[in-house]
């Protein structure tokens, strides 16, 4: 399974968006249950519920995301909604569910405060018959396809805080996604030359195998993207 684990946040943007969080008062958070359709005991957790405060914190997080190479190479977002802050105090939890369909092709999770702070909490993965833990500092993201089975262990000290956030993809298709995703990760990790003078020779430019896979993702973007 393809997952992408990638520090989104830079420190600045994360510090900004702690700010913008502490301001909240214990009122402007509610319980998850309100954006939960099914069984109440499968969470128990707190929402942000500022509308103004979320904006900010969106706004900040798309600037982000504008900038994250690999987010893009991996997602090729076609756009980005229904972000969630929460935060999950001492007994908290979020039992085994799925995202809803609507939401879109891939769920992240951006990690607010570092690992140390909270005991469990843990993200988990239902993949293969296996389970896998994931647990990051904060500025990382964990992003992966809507429709894995998942939970959050419960926190058992501290609190937890993390941005929540669906993506609608140019590619329905995820071996499509997948696909250009992995001609992404070879074009990037190319030691072709880098030409930075003005005017670079046409032939040597489009000789280069990084020019090429370029050309065949947008290509592929072209024919099957949902654009």
């Amino acid at each position: 399974m393809n997952f992408l684990r990638t520090k989104i946040l830079d420190d600045s943007s994360l510090l900004e968006i702690k700010k913008l969080i502490s301001c909240c008062s214990e009122s402007q958070w509610e319980t998850g249950l309100k954006t939960f359709k099914g069984v109440s005991q499968t969470k128990n957790n707190l929402e942000l519920s500022n509308p103004y405060i979320t904006g900010k914190i969106f706004d900040i997080t798309q600037e982000c995301l504008k900038k994250s190479v690999e987010f893009n190479e991996y997602a090729f977002p076609k756009d980005v909604d229904n972000i969630l802050i929460t935060k999950t105090v001492k007994g908290g939890y979020y039992h085994p569910h799925t995202d809803i369909g609507f939401n879109g092709h891939l769920s992240t999770t951006i990690f607010l405060n570092d690992p140390e702070d909270y005991s469990g909490g843990e993200l988990c993965f239902y993949v293969d018959g296996d389970e896998k833990k994931i647990k990051l500092k904060s500025g990382y993201s964990i992003t992966y396809p809507t429709g894995i089975p998942h939970r959050v262990n419960e926190v058992t000290s501290g609190e937890r805080l993390a941005l929540v956030f669906w993506t609608r993809s140019l590619f329905k298709d995820p071996i499509m996604r997948e696909i250009c995703s992995e001609l992404s990760s070879i074009k990037f990790g190319s030691d072709e030359e880098q030409f930075v003078q003005p005017f670079p020779d046409f032939e040597k430019v489009v000789s280069q195998n990084s020019f090429k896979l370029t050309n065949v993702i947008n290509k592929l973007i072209r024919t099957y993207g949902d654009i």
